[in-house]
């Protein structure tokens, strides 16, 4: 599910730090807090909560919030959409852009020779299953 640049920018700044008050995200997000920016962040947050990507915590008067995803998990299905919308689910397509670009620094492709390594490894792994090996 795409989310409007507003929440993704309050998510964002939750997975920067968590827990936060809708008063200390409304610092964070735009400065001193004023009575219509805490609204306006407290109307985020309320969205947010609705999808299912924040958690509040109301053991407190003022309440706190925290992602109730991670940044990782909202990435790869925001990926996994994109390539269900452009290419029948294939990634391949999304990743060779990428590559032919030039957007992949020496370092991401390293992380990603890695990765490739780490699955490679694991699928060739014997796999024990049960109680029987």
């Amino acid at each position: 599910m795409t989310l409007p640049d507003a929440e993704l920018a309050a998510l964002s700044a939750l997975w920067d730090d968590a827990p936060r008050t809708a008063r200390q995200l409304c610092e964070t997000l735009y400065g001193p807090p004023t009575p219509g920016g805490t609204a306006t962040v407290q109307t985020l947050l309320a969205r947010l909560e609705r999808k299912g990507f924040v958690l509040r915590d109301r053991s407190e008067r003022a309440h706190r919030f925290a992602p109730a995803v991670t940044r990782e998990g909202f990435a790869g299905a925001e990926l996994a959409g994109l390539a269900e919308r452009l290419s029948s689910g294939s990634l391949t397509p999304l990743l060779s852009h990428l590559v032919d670009a030039g957007q992949l620094t020496e370092r991401d492709l390293d992380d990603l020779r890695g990765l490739l390594a780490a699955r490679r490894a694991a699928d060739s792994s014997p796999r024990h299953e049960g109680a029987n090996g």
